[in-house]
């Protein structure tokens, strides 16, 4: 792999973290918070938004190698206030921007997660690969905050929450490697 792959989906990721960012912008701090009278109640976007930034914090501070995406900050004061979601956003980006000229995309880590008696597991993994992880999660939140979206009859770009495979289809055209011509 090649660090263009790296390279290509941390932008991806920046991507996503800017839509983010943007979104809390556009919200009202009782919309975002979850605290309006509008069905959104502990779905918040305020709480999604935590939740892909808690899992970038994860991978972008495991400068020991170590990615544990259970060990979490859950700072409720980031779900509430959408002045602090966007300070964590920009510091994402930026620790993102340095984290990638940090690392290679076969750069080993170690993925540590819990199982249910509370004993952790590990495995091995890429940079890449962990990358790739968090930019899908960040996408299925930004899903799940679309419909929010839609539900509440908000307007959002047309791309927020797609997938990129799903956009490039909507556009006639196929990632690369595919096999479509």
């Amino acid at each position: 792999m090649e660090t263009s792959d790296l390279n290509e989906t941390a932008g991806e990721l920046r991507d996503r973290l800017q839509q983010l960012r943007t979104l809390t912008d556009c919200l009202p701090p009782a919309v975002f918070s979850g605290d309006a009278d509008d069905g959104i109640g502990s779905h918040s976007p305020g709480r999604h938004i935590r939740h892909v930034a808690d899992h970038c914090r994860a991978i972008l501070n495991a400068d020991d190698g170590l990615v544990d995406y259970e060990s979490r900050r859950r700072d409720s004061e980031l779900e509430r206030s959408p002045a602090r979601a966007r300070r964590e956003l920009d510091a994402l980006i930026a620790d993102l921007d340095r984290w990638e000229a940090r690392h290679g995309p076969e750069e080993g880590v170690v993925v540590q997660w819990y199982r249910g008696d509370g004993r952790p597991a590990r495995a091995r993994s890429t940079c890449l690969r962990e990358l790739q992880f968090v930019c899908s999660h960040a996408v299925h939140h930004m899903s799940l905050l679309r419909m929010l979206l839609e539900q509440n009859d908000m307007e959002f770009p047309a791309d927020f929450g797609l997938a990129t495979s799903t956009r490039l289809f909507h556009y006639g055209t196929k990632p690369a490697g595919s096999g479509a011509a």
